[in-house]
């Protein structure tokens, strides 16, 4: 269980006003803040934070507590989850104990794997002896400096990420978890990901959790993503999303587009508030996230 004392340390480290103003437009009055519910549909705004005790409470419909039960109703997160997100925003490693700390300790895994991972990709496609994929990126406008920004890479196959993560201490059953490596029996790994360019995904929170693949020539699939695993489901999902959702804040307005490349060509020239399915249609889920950020969703 997480102990009290880290509950305070966690709640003390979480600024009510700051977490709901990333997505609730909120207005100073007297000691107060006021804005819009989040959580049901008002023009007349009867959401309130109180900073001196660090509680909210709508009078429109009724609900209302602390910066836990607000995150929880926020994210559809349970009570320890609400805790576990606010602490890896605030940097605060918790000592959960029995299966809490064996999930969270696997999630944590998968996240350090799919770092790593997007890591050797990055460096295979900056520093490897294959130029093919330099040249794909560049013939799509997207040079060295882009590459960088969006820790683009290349999958060259032949078993070389099995073989590096091996030795970055990662274990079989972990690579198969975060599908990133695939099982050929008896004990054999085989990389999933083979000559393809390579595009990292990430959470909300900015975790890298998945990847999504393109292969350069003739072939199929086109695009190959991570299937779903414990921390990916590409129904909720969006490509783009870590980097986009203050400007989608910003301008009240989420522009969804089909592909990464798409996405990336947007923000480099200066649309920020643009975020990628994920071989999907927009789905309910990703239509729910993204009106927690924004009143208009174009859909392109």
């Amino acid at each position: 269980m997480i102990s009290d004392e880290e509950k305070d340390q966690v709640r003390a480290a979480s600024d009510l006003v700051a977490i709901v103003q990333e997505t609730v437009e909120l207005k100073p009055r007297g000691h107060e803040f006021w804005g819009c519910c989040p959580f049901h549909g008002e023009k007349t705004p009867s959401f309130h934070i109180i900073p001196a005790t660090q509680v909210w409470h709508c009078f429109g419909c009724g609900e209302g507590g602390d910066v836990f039960t607000y995150i929880m109703k926020r994210e559809n997160l349970s009570f320890p989850e609400s805790i576990r997100y606010l602490a890896d925003r605030a940097g605060i490693e918790l000592h959960d104990t029995g299966a809490q700390r064996d999930r969270g300790t696997k999630r944590a895994r998968i996240y350090d794997l799919c770092a790593e991972t997007a890591q050797f990709y990055h460096t295979m496609l900056m520093r490897g002896k294959d130029s093919r994929p330099r040249e794909y990126f560049a013939s799509r406008g997207m040079g060295g400096d882009v590459c960088r920004r969006y820790c683009l890479g290349f999958a060259p196959g032949r078993n070389m990420l099995v073989t590096h993560l091996s030795q970055a201490g990662f274990t079989p059953q972990e690579m198969i978890d975060a599908n990133v490596a695939v099982s050929r029996g008896r004990g054999q790994l085989a990389d999933r990901f083979y000559d393809r360019v390579m595009f990292p995904i990430f959470d909300e929170q900015g975790h890298n959790i998945a990847f999504g693949g393109r292969i350069m020539g003739d072939g199929q699939p086109k695009y190959l993503n991570t299937a779903e695993t414990s921390v990916f489901h590409k129904k909720r999902n969006l490509y783009g999303f870590n980097w986009a959702k203050e400007f989608i804040v910003a301008q009240d307005t989420a522009i969804v587009v089909e592909g990464y490349t798409d996405c990336i060509a947007c923000w480099e020239a200066g649309i920020k508030n643009v975020v990628a399915t994920l071989g999907t249609a927009l789905t309910d889920h990703h239509v729910k996230t993204l009106t927690r950020f924004a009143k208009r969703i174009v859909y392109m």
